[in-house]
C-alpha cells in the first residue's frame, strides 16, 4: 500500500472520517481496509502514530477499534506521541465502555500505567465529565483496585 508525504496510509487517512451525513460509510471503508490488509494496523506513521490512535481520537465506532485490536492487539500497549496510552486517550476523548473495555481486554495492566503528566487512566476518567464515566471507572477499578489508592500529582 502506498503512503501520503505524511507516511499516512489509506486506512490513516480514513480514520480521520467519522460516520457522519457527508461520510456515513467512514466506519465500512475502515473495516474493509483493515479485512484487506490486517497488517496495516502495525504501521505508524511520521509521528509514531499506529491507526488505532486515529480511532480513537477521531471517535470512531466500537466496532472499528475491535478489527484494530484483533489485527494487532499489541496496539494497546504503544504509547501516542504526546504520552499516552490508547487507554489513556479512550478515556480522555469520552469514548464509550465498549472501547476501555476492549483495550482493557487487550492490555489489563494499561489501567496501572500513568501517563506522561502522571496521571492513571482512572484519575483521568474521574476528571471527566461524562455519561458514561461510572461504566468505564468501574471497568478500570476492576482491572486495577490499587489505582483507588494512588495519589494524583
Amino acid at each position: 500500500m502506498e503512503k501520503d508525504g505524511d507516511d499516512n496510509l489509506p486506512l490513516h487517512v480514513a480514520l480521520h472520517y467519522k460516520s457522519t451525513k457527508i461520510c456515513r460509510h467512514a466506519p465500512d471503508l475502515v473495516l474493509a481496509l483493515i479485512d484487506a490488509h490486517p497488517d496495516v494496523a502495525q504501521t505508524k506513521n511520521n509521528s509514531g502514530n499506529l491507526p488505532l490512535h486515529h480511532a480513537l481520537l477521531s471517535g470512531q465506532p466500537p466496532e472499528v477499534v475491535r478489527a484494530l485490536l484483533e489485527a494487532y492487539p499489541d496496539a494497546a500497549q504503544v504509547m501516542y506521541h504526546d504520552g499516552n496510552l490508547p487507554l489513556h486517550c479512550a478515556v480522555l476523548q469520552g469514548q464509550p465502555p465498549q472501547v476501555v473495555i476492549s483495550l482493557l481486554s487487550a492490555y489489563p495492566e494499561g489501567a496501572q500505567v500513568k501517563n506522561i503528566e502522571s496521571y492513571l487512566p482512572l484519575q483521568l476518567a474521574l476528571r471527566k465529565d461524562a455519561k458514561v464515566l461510572w461504566e468505564v471507572a468501574l471497568a478500570l477499578l476492576f482491572v486495577y483496585p490499587h489505582g483507588a489508592r494512588d495519589h494524583d500529582s
